[in-house]
């Protein structure tokens, strides 16, 4: 089993409950982070007491740091990684959670396949913890397929080496809703090889009060990544990114 270093980043948004679940996940990981960087991104700072009540609660090198920034949680996780001073970066959303084996398996899956960027598959679940379906994660990605859609890359089931995350320009804080497959894309493009962990071992949480409910952020994101990539798809990804956005301001009219 690898020895390898790692921090957690975790980006926060008034949900305490939440987010003392997820540093419990973290806390029982069978190989511990040599940091925790929690985020707290609220105008207010009202995580603050939840932080001293997790400094004290877990066994856990934790450190709190305030963002109030543009780029909501996307500028907040490239914030904390500034400060990383670990070999890789493990990003866990404050509403998610891990099984105790991800770490290690993610760990030995990136010595083994000598890769910079994991990838693992996850359980959708509800907000009591049970689970609702398997995301499964085909271990061959297309950028073409990228630019379609998803195939199950969220910024809790990623974990990659910090100097490959520097080198990649971390998250663009743009594209709400695309950074996290972004990831990937620019990873393929520079031939950064990734892989695939073929275990569920993180958990998705659904839930009522999700900015991924937010038709018109999703909008904003998916507007920035046209933008970006629209000149690099096929005519047949074009149309496919057109109907989304179509489908999107549907939904906000709806609204």
């Amino acid at each position: 089993m690898t020895k390898a270093t790692y921090s957690v980043i975790i980006p926060t948004y008034n949900r305490p409950s939440f987010l003392l679940r997820a540093l419990k996940s973290v806390e029982k990981q069978i190989i511990k982070p040599k940091e925790v960087f929690i985020v707290d991104n609220h105008p207010f700072g009202i995580n603050k007491f939840i932080f001293d009540k997790a400094k004290s609660s877990f066994n856990l090198n934790i450190h709190y740091l305030r963002f109030n920034s543009k780029g909501g949680a996307l500028g907040a996780r490239n914030y904390a990684a500034k400060f990383s001073k670990s070999k890789f970066i493990a990003f866990l959303d404050d509403d998610d959670f891990w099984n105790k084996h991800y770490i290690s398996e993610a760990l030995k899956k990136l010595n083994d396949s000598n890769s910079k960027l994991n990838i693992c598959e996850y359980n959708v679940v509800d907000k009591f913890c049970k689970k609702i379906y398997k995301f499964n994660i085909p271990t061959n990605i297309k950028v073409e397929t990228l630019f379609r859609w998803n195939p199950g890359i969220l910024c809790s089931n990623i974990i990659i080496e910090n100097k490959t995350f520097n080198k990649i320009k971390m998250f663009d804080t743009n594209i709400h809703g695309s950074a996290d497959k972004e990831i990937l894309i620019k990873c393929i493009k520079r031939k950064i090889k990734y892989s695939v962990l073929k275990k569920s071992l993180v958990n998705w949480t659904s839930h009522e009060n999700q900015w991924t409910k937010n038709h018109y952020l999703i909008l904003k994101g998916v507007n920035a990544f046209n933008k970006k990539y629209f000149k690099e798809m096929t005519f047949f990804s074009k149309l496919i990114s057109l109907k989304k956005l179509l489908t999107l301001k549907i939904k906000i009219i709806l609204n």
